[in-house]
């Protein structure tokens, strides 16, 4: 593999170890407003992580009266979530380094993004970091093609989900795939990528 010039870090559950809290929010809102029992909650969530909450809700119950107000106390409750939850293991020392040595870093999410940015103010105030999610909205898709079309040199994207590998391959860009949010034989049993423990590892393998 040649020398990235660029990384695409998904955010949640990758750098910042947020998805714990979001998951159990997440779980006990569609427990609530859809009735169902807190496995069927989790298993649906999980499901669709990768999306935005909106965009989940919309794929498990497509015009279901109840989504309008299940996302709005989604929104009201993560935002607590931003403020107590420190890096994943590994992400700033990371981070930091590919900044020194003039990669490009980007961070994209399907959070809103004056949550995101409050995050990267408070845990990673480096250069060469760039946040999407302001001009693209929650659409990750759309901000995965924005860090890599029209740009010289390779790009790669580590995330901790599934549909995250998804968007990459819609670039046909490498994809590595990190451990924490899905365990290493949930990786195995649903994805090709290559999995590893923490984007310490993913990161060393790509400039390996």
């Amino acid at each position: 593999m040649q020398q990235p010039r660029r990384v695409i870090f998904d955010f949640d559950g990758t750098v910042a170890n947020t998805m714990p809290p979001l998951e159990m929010i997440a779980t006990r809102i569609i427990q609530a407003i859809y009735s169902l029992g807190e496995t069927d909650a989790l298993r649906g969530y999980r499901q669709t992580i990768g999306a935005s909450f909106e965009e989940q809700l919309d794929e498990l119950f497509p015009r279901h009266t109840g989504n309008e107000n299940a996302a709005h106390l989604f929104g009201m409750q993560r935002e607590a979530v931003y403020d107590i939850s420190p890096p994943k293991a590994g992400a700033v020392e990371t981070i930091k380094a590919l900044s020194e040595s003039g990669v490009q870093s980007y961070i994209v999410s399907s959070t809103p993004w004056d949550l995101v940015d409050r995050w990267l103010e408070r845990h990673l105030p480096f250069g060469n970091i760039f946040t999407l999610a302001e001009t693209h909205g929650g659409m990750k898709q759309q901000q995965v093609s924005s860090a890599v079309r029209g740009k010289v040199g390779l790009t790669v994207m580590i995330g901790d989900a599934p549909r995250d590998m998804r968007y990459a391959q819609y670039e046909n860009i490498p994809f590595l795939g990190v451990i924490g949010t899905f365990s290493k034989d949930e990786w195995a049993a649903g994805s090709p990528a290559p999995v590893f423990n923490n984007i310490n590892q993913a990161v060393r393998h790509a400039f390996a």
